[in-house]
């Protein structure tokens, strides 16, 4: 399939390199926009592609018009998320997917999805997770059982590992928001936003002001009742569990899905057709084909910035402290 449209690529790290390739895989035109020369070379050394270097700032400049570009990926670092996001949309770009969180504090999203809505502009936050096989699996069982009971998730991050990432202090010290929502906003996305909720935290990790335990519970919107439990300072990983009448659907790793079925203790794992998510970074492959409109069901999996908006005075709560 050969889609028509020109996309902006803004970022050359990692993340960049992984859109690179899905949007390679897809046909799509694109223009990657780098920072320092130094990132833009090692771009290319990766992927063989020309990235042009000097921010989008140069490059807005030097091509006023916006016609040429339908779209925009920010793929840049998540201190600066915020300030590329707010610099597109006050230049015009109305349809933009930005790597999570998009801001780093609630001004910053509570910013974006006013100027969104000022200038008819919509902002995809690229929570990957949501596209997983795996994801799209559970879903299927779920609607096919009617619905989920109730639903405990674990958001555990390992300190000993984050405490020596070379990350600036305010990515760190919003660590929840920046990497832990994954797992939060995927157990919200199936079951609906909290209506009732419950939130406790305690003590704090030795590498930033974020809680070290934290534990919860409540009711959601669509009635489903949830758990969650998370601690820094000891072992364990990130999983999602959805409860059915029929089910228990358990995502640890979130990439892959076992099903307890009534009636039996053992959890066995499905097979399913994950290649895109061994091929590509899992989930981005479908991200990226429902944000350029080729694919409508990944579309309406993506997060918008309003929904991200209504989602801070939650990741604010299960934090412990003001974000």
């Amino acid at each position: 399939m050969f889609c028509e449209k020109e996309v902006l690529l803004i970022g050359t790290g990692m993340m960049a390199v992984e859109y690179a390739k899905v949007l390679n895989a897809l046909n799509i035109n694109f223009t990657v926009i780098g920072r320092s020369a130094t990132g833009c070379e090692r771009f290319k050394e990766i992927t063989g592609i020309t990235a042009l270097s000097g921010g989008i700032e140069k490059y807005l400049k030097k091509h006023p018009s916006l016609d040429e570009h339908s779209s925009v990926i920010v793929a840049v670092s998540a201190n600066q998320l915020f300030n590329v996001n707010m610099q597109l949309l006050d230049s015009g770009f109305k349809h933009i997917l930005s790597e999570k969180p998009a801001g780093l504090s609630k001004k910053d999203i509570a910013a974006l999805f006013k100027a969104c809505r000022d200038n008819d502009a919509e902002i995809y936050v690229a929570y990957n997770r949501r596209n997983y096989a795996s994801t799209i699996k559970a879903l299927e069982i779920i609607e096919e059982d009617g619905g989920v009971l109730s639903c405990n998730f674990e958001f555990t991050e390992w300190s000993h590992v984050i405490k020596e990432l070379d990350q600036p202090p305010e990515v760190k010290n919003n660590w929840l928001l920046c990497n832990s929502t994954h797992v939060i906003d995927l157990a919200f996305f199936v079951i609906g936003m909290p209506d009732v909720f419950n939130s406790y935290s305690l003590g704090k990790v030795n590498w930033s002001d974020c809680k070290a335990v934290y534990a919860g519970s409540g009711i959601s919107k669509n009635g489903v009742l949830f758990t969650y439990n998370a601690n820094w300072v000891s072992p364990g990983r990130w999983g999602v569990e959805w409860l059915t009448s029929k089910h228990k659907i358990i995502l640890r790793p979130l990439e892959k899905i076992q099903v307890q079925e009534l009636g039996s203790i053992e959890a066995k794992y499905l097979d399913i057709d994950d290649s895109l998510d061994v091929m590509y970074k899992p989930g981005i492959y479908k991200e990226v084909s429902g944000f350029l409109g080729l694919d409508s069901e990944a579309l309406s999996r993506l997060k918008t910035i309003e929904e991200q908006y209504l989602s801070m005075d939650i990741y604010q709560k299960i934090a412990g402290k003001s974000i």
